[in-house]
């Protein structure tokens, strides 16, 4: 039924449309009674029936469509709701629906009916041929209402049943539940029976001598800090001669032993794992990856059982029925031919499930490139077993493009050397800065005595050792930066060289791995996937050690860094240090030479007075 609104010269219209379809839904299995003869198929049996219910309002609107009898559905109403008397067994769980007096039971069956009760139902048997003909018929308080021919030709019954567990001779099979009946009986009777120990051994049974002891109170009744007197004609010595206390022993420890049992023999019986559930038993998984892996792949075998069942005696047939339809009504003739139906529902969703689970394994493996893997398209393929959207999360073509342009982190060795090559420049920088320095400072201080008037010839020299260490940095620098260049060039190359060696030896040992894991199962009558999870714990341990070694590199490379800048600024300061040395040294040393002059000065002025003084106290024998 469907409605569509338009709009006219005269405003909108409404329009609605009755269009027959065929559709799918569920069948309460209580309401569903197959021929008790038809075995382990309920299409090999003469009949189905299928009950529901309706109220009268309901059966009253399908007087009016076709195919109702209408003077039927008026008797049915005049007699008012019956025949439900079957119904009320504990077991129903539509009993309480079934307590509302004013509901129809309304029965619908399909079998094969004679051409004579048909057309007395009020049906066109016009073209049909003379026998029993497939037909469905409604039924409501043991008048029927409605009989049609059963629009398939084939007349197959219009449901499918799936048992969980086949049983030779029954359609529905066992289930769940009926499985491990014995273990529920047995788990149930432990539970009560620890419960009713743990009532028991909750409090002490007390035995008291009456003729002993009475309470202070009159009233036996125990509770905290209650005072009893003994009697005069009490014989005690101690007071476990008037009462005594017997504890009842817990043994809880040992019904639930009993209980685990139960919950373990429910699990083989049923082929349900608890870490098939999500739950796992501690110590009774191993504890690697690939054991993980293992234990989960068999856990999902049953699964599959359930798949492959579901697929086999539901899917196949139900869609077949759609074909059947298409076939006898379709529009489109190009639809129609001798078609296969290969049904692949369940089945395809638990292998797919499955499969996301090995894909992360997959996605670790691609970063090798010996295996030929593309990390984009397993990482496109994981989003959409876990139904996203791979496009969502990718980055644009542009962004990319921009990924692509910048340049890529180079390897751990590469990164090494040019932190080597970047400290030894830096080292051979600052060793030329200080003795730039120090030259200047000397010159400097040479310059200021030319100035104060000491002439040395060592200013010339000065300058011109200036312009030689600076001429010599400059070549200290370019040799830096060219051997430098050289060795980061060599460092790659090997570093190449040593990836493609690698790359080949994984190879190879992959290769050797896998023949000698085939000859070490076929030797020790193994199975393949138990040599492989009993190695999957060293695969790991020698995964572990390659990352510590790893980082171990990194921290001794960054170590090393750190020294040679260290080193650097130690060496900057020795020098600076130095110079200051010397530059005080210098300054004594003048400053000495400067009172020694004056000394001498002061000498030679005082013997030129003495000698001034004798000149003129003899002037005759001066004459």
């Amino acid at each position: 039924k469907s409605t569509s609104v338009s709009r006219g010269p005269n405003g909108m219209a409404v329009q609605m449309s009755l269009e027959l379809k065929p559709a799918s839904k569920r069948v309460d299995p209580w309401n569903f009674y197959p021929d008790p003869s038809c075995g382990e198929s309920i299409h090999d049996g003469n009949y189905c029936f299928e009950k529901d219910y309706l109220t009268a309002k309901s059966l009253r609107e399908l007087s009016g469509n076709p195919g109702y009898i209408g003077t039927q559905i008026e008797a049915v109403l005049e007699e008012g709701p019956k025949g439900k008397e079957h119904d009320s067994f504990s077991g129903n769980p539509n009993r309480n629906r079934l307590s509302d007096k004013d509901l129809f039971e309304v029965w619908y069956s399909y079998m094969a009916v004679e051409m004579k009760d048909l057309e007395a139902a009020g049906v066109d048997v016009t073209g049909l041929k003379a026998g029993s003909i497939h037909a469905i018929v409604t039924m409501v308080n043991s008048r029927i209402i409605k009989a049609v021919v059963n629009p398939l030709d084939s007349g197959e019954y219009p449901y499918d049943v799936m048992p969980w567990q086949r049983v030779s001779g029954q359609w529905h099979g066992i289930g769940v539940s009926r499985q491990i009946r014995a273990c529920q009986q047995q788990l149930n009777a432990a539970n009560r029976n620890m419960m009713d120990n743990a009532g028991l051994s909750g409090g002490p049974i007390l035995i008291v001598r009456q003729n002993c002891i009475i309470p202070a109170d009159g009233d036996w009744t125990l509770r905290p800090r209650k005072i009893f007197y003994t009697t005069a004609e009490a014989d005690v010595r101690s007071v476990q001669d008037a009462i005594f206390a017997v504890n009842i022993p817990n043994m809880q420890a040992e019904l639930m032993n009993i209980i685990q049992f139960s919950l373990k023999t429910a699990e083989l019986v049923t082929g349900f794992p608890l870490l098939m559930q999500g739950q796992a038993n501690p110590g009774s998984s191993p504890d690697t990856y690939g054991g993980q892996i293992l234990a989960t792949n068999n856990a999902s075998t049953v699964l599959r059982y359930i798949a492959r069942t579901y697929d086999d005696c539901v899917t196949t047939r139900h869609i077949k029925r759609y074909y059947e339809y298409l076939m006898e009504y379709g529009e489109h003739e190009d639809e129609k031919g001798d078609f296969t139906i290969v049904a692949r529902g369940a089945a395809v969703l638990v292998e797919r499930e499955i499969q996301a689970q090995e894909m992360m394994q997959l996605i670790q493996m691609s970063g090798n490139a010996a295996f030929g893997l593309d990390p984009k398209k397993l990482i496109a393929e994981y989003f959409k077993s876990r139904r996203f959207d791979p496009r969502k999360f990718q980055y644009s073509d542009e962004e990319m493009a921009k990924l692509q342009q910048q340049p890529s982190q180079p390897a751990p060795a590469v990164q090494a050397a040019q932190i080597r090559a970047e400290s030894a420049k830096e080292v051979a920088t600052i060793k030329v800065q200080g003795e730039v320095a120090a030259i200047t400072t000397e010159a400097n201080l040479e310059i200021q005595a030319q100035q104060q008037g000491h002439l040395s010839p060592q200013a010339a020299a000065a300058t011109a050792r200036i312009e030689e260490a600076k001429i010599r940095a400059a070549s200290e620098q370019e040799k830096e930066r060219s051997r430098s260049q050289t060795e980061l060039a060599y460092v790659t190359t090997e570093q190449k060289i040593a990836a493609d060696n690698a790359n080949a030896r994984i190879a190879e040992m992959n290769l050797k791995r896998d023949l000698l894991l085939l000859e070490y199962s076929l030797k020790h009558e193994m199975q393949l996937n138990d040599v492989k999870a009993a190695l999957a714990k060293s695969a790991m341990d020698n995964q572990t050690q390659r990352q510590l070694a790893e980082l171990s590199a990194q921290v001794k490379t960054q170590t090393a860094a750190e020294q040679r800048q260290h080193d650097g600024q130690k060496h900057v300061m020795n020098v600076q240090s130095n110079i200051q040395t010397a530059a005080a040294a210098r300054e004594h040393s003048s400053e000495q030479q400067a009172l020694q002059h004056e000394h001498e000065m002061e000498l030679a002025q005082k013997t030129l007075d003495a000698a001034k003084e004798k000149m003129q106290e003899v002037p005759g024998k001066r004459q």
